[in-house]
């Protein structure tokens, strides 16, 4: 309703409609005024006819007048009881018509034919307020909303000027200030002789409903916008009437033109691959009985032509559930349909990557691992699973680093901190110690996984078993360290040789001085300098093939008494401990027993078929390398100790200078005893690095 003309002011708060009134009131003037020109006619008559001498006519005439008077005063009678009986009744209607309208919650108004407004009921007045000023016109214009007023006004002047229904909202300011939606419509009425009497109409307060509506409208948006986000089609089936509806989406998703489809079973079927058709048939059927949310995937043709060849099949995600009705019986189905053939392409795809990743990581002669950001393992292989010692259970979190060897934890924890934290490649040599205690060295590698916005999403590496390498590299410092070992202890038997030669030769020369003093003939100096180069030359070929190493006293002892011995007949005997005497000891040494088997062959017991000797060793401190020997003759002619003399002189420098010792002799009626002291280690102890160089 709009305020398109002023109307009078009504009183109090009901103006009552005046238009039964009205209508009594035309009726009774209307009556008066036929009646009064009956009688002028009928008077107008008379005058002429009696003008004319015709006074039984004029009688007649007259008596005929009033009497067509007294019948319309008996009219005019009737009908005004009659009109009294209708305005009662079209009062009573009036009052019916008052407290309906002043019962309805809804504003009802009426207009008069310009257009202005000139009734509304108590339901108005109530929402405007008792204080409304001015015309109902003026006050209509007064409460409608600024921004709503112009279209408003014009809608209603429209529908007015092609007296047509009405229909319009807008908002409505209440008597506390607040604006409300109202819906006003009316329709045209038209008087008892078919003339437009205006409008007649309601206003109906839709605050509440509209306020509903936008929160529906905005639920509904949402689930619009969140099904195209996600890319869903909503559909729904009457199960009664088996009629299939298909949202635009829907539509769009499996290539049809129409909104609904009369048999949606049919349909579904034709469309369906056939090996998909009663797997997916069985699925919505047990939804339909049981009541339970289905989700299946198909395979269906796509677009007008289906079952033509060329058409592809496309696969499809169906979500869907049942709805019941207050008995449990299902009335409908209603689901969501979504194209999935490039996830499917996507996952198969992925699948056979997988499968071949798997297959190279079965056979790669590496370990493969996996892990989260924070360390913990997500997949290790055989290989890995083979050289760790583990199963892939046991490996899984954080129980890989069980594997690790316990002096290797610490540096490996250290080296994958460093690279997890600075996000660069992990690289570290390593041991395993498997469960049986067997040790694996490796070659650990990993690299850092990032997103596409770089951040760490976990690590992927290999180990490489080198015990092998390690193993070979180990031999090939072995060799090495034993090739400069015996570079070494050549170069020291070079050097120790070297020495033993000027030593030969002082003591060969030594002899040949003593010998040119003492008062020995020429042929016995020769033979005693013979016995000695033979005595150097057994010392040197021990020397030899012990590749520098310490000799056995007794192997020294066999050497070089196998002569005499042989030639006594077996009576040299000799017992003691294990003694090993150094290389440099060996020759010294070896003259001075060489010099006791010479005496004891022309002197000694040796010299007579009954004589022996005894020659025994012990060992005071195993360790300090101290041996005393002694040289025992048995059955020797008895003979007085001798003058000292080229022998004597020559074994006691050589066990005092060489062998760093002292030598007693006790001449017994039995036979000679000789007590040697002596060292049998080295002068100076020289030790080897790995590297064969000699600190």
């Amino acid at each position: 309703m709009t305020p398109a003309a002023k109307s009078p002011d009504l009183p109090n708060s009901i103006a009552a409609p005046t238009r039964m009134r009205q209508l009594r009131r035309r009726m009774w003037i209307t009556c008066a005024v036929l009646g009064v020109c009956a009688f002028m006619a009928g008077i107008g008559v008379c005058r002429a006819l009696d003008r004319s001498a015709a006074s039984d006519l004029i009688s007649a005439m007259e008596a005929l007048g009033w009497a067509i008077a007294a019948t319309l005063a008996v009219l005019l009678v009737l009908l005004g009881r009659r009109s009294t009986s209708v305005s009662e009744r079209l009062s009573e209607s009036e009052r019916r018509f008052q407290l309906m309208a002043d019962a309805a919650p809804a504003i009802i108004w009426t207009t008069m034919p310009a257009g202005g407004c000139d009734y509304c009921n108590r339901a108005w007045f109530e929402f405007m307020g008792r204080n409304t000023s001015g015309t109902l016109g003026e006050a209509w214009a007064a409460a409608i909303h600024p921004d709503d007023f112009e279209a408003t006004r014009i809608a209603y002047l429209r529908a007015v000027g092609e007296r047509r229904d009405y229909r319009w909202e807008f908002r409505l300011r209440r008597h506390d200030g607040a604006y409300r939606w109202v819906l006003s419509f009316g329709a045209p009425r038209m008087g008892p002789d078919g003339e437009y009497a205006g409008y007649v109409g309601m206003c109906v307060d839709i605050t509440e409903q509209r306020e509903a509506r936008r929160m529906a409208e905005d639920a509904l948006g949402r689930f619009d916008r969140a099904v195209t986000a996600a890319d869903h089609g909503i559909w729904e089936m009457d199960l009664e009437t088996a009629r299939l509806y298909h949202s635009p989406r829907a539509r769009e998703l499996l290539g049809i033109q129409d909104e609904f489809i009369e048999d949606g079973w049919s349909w579904f079927e034709m469309g369906t691959h056939p090996e998909d058709r009663a797997a997916a048939k069985a699925i919505v059927e047990r939804c339909v009985r049981e009541g339970t949310p289905y989700r299946l995937e198909f395979r269906r043709r796509v677009g007008a032509g289906l079952g033509a060849d060329d058409q592809e099949w496309q696969w499809f995600r169906g979500h869907g559930i049942c709805t019941r009705d207050a008995t449990g019986r299902p009335v409908r189905l209603t689901g969501s349909v979504t194209n999935i053939t490039e996830e499917r392409s996507l996952v198969q795809s992925l699948r056979e990557a997988m499968a071949r990743y798997e297959v190279l990581a079965r056979l790669a002669p590496v370990g493969i691992f996996q892990t989260a950001p924070d360390g913990a393992c997500l997949f290790v292989n055989d290989r890995w699973c083979q050289m760790a010692g583990l199963t892939p259970e046991q490996a899984q979190g954080h129980g890989w680093a069980g594997a690790v060897h316990p002096h290797d934890r610490q540096s490996t924890a250290d080296h994958w901190y460093a690279a997890a934290t600075s996000g660069g490649e992990f690289y570290h040599e390593n041991r395993f110690q498997r469960p049986d205690g067997s040790v694996v060295w490796l070659i650990s590698r990993a690299q850092a996984l990032r997103d596409e916005h770089g951040q760490v999403t976990g690590h992927l590496g290999t180990c490489t078993d080198v015990t092998a390498l390690k193993e070979s590299e180990a031999k090939l410092l072995e060799v090495l360290r034993r090739q400069a070992a015996a570079a070494d202890r050549e170069n020291l038997l070079r050097r120790e040789l070297d020495h033993r030669v000027r030593n030969n030769l002082a003591s060969l020369l030594g002899m040949i001085r003593v010998s040119e003093e003492s008062s020995m003939d020429r042929r016995a100096v020769i033979a005693r300098l013979r016995a000695a180069v033979r005595t150097m030359n057994d010392s040197h070929m021990l020397i030899s093939s012990a590749h520098g190493r310490p000799i056995r006293l007794d192997r020294l002892l066999d050497r070089l008494l196998r002569g005499p011995a042989t030639r006594a007949g077996g009576r040299i005997v000799f017992n003691g401990p294990e003694v090993r005497v150094a290389p440099e000891r060996v020759n010294a040494l070896a003259m001075t027993l060489q010099e006791l088997a010479t005496n004891c062959l022309k002197h000694g017991a040796l010299s007579v078929p009954d004589g022996s000797v005894d020659i025994t060793w012990t060992v005071a401190t195993p360790d300090d390398g101290r041996v005393r020997l002694i040289w025992c003759e048995t059955g020797s002619p008895t003979v007085a100790e001798p003058v000292e003399g080229t022998g004597l002189s020559l074994l006691r420098s050589l066990v005092a200078i060489d062998l760093e010792g002292a030598a007693q002799f006790e001449f017994a009626p039995g036979g000679l005893t000789c007590t040697i002291d002596l060292q049998t280690h080295e002068k100076h102890l020289r030790k080897i690095a790995l590297n064969g160089a000699a600190p």
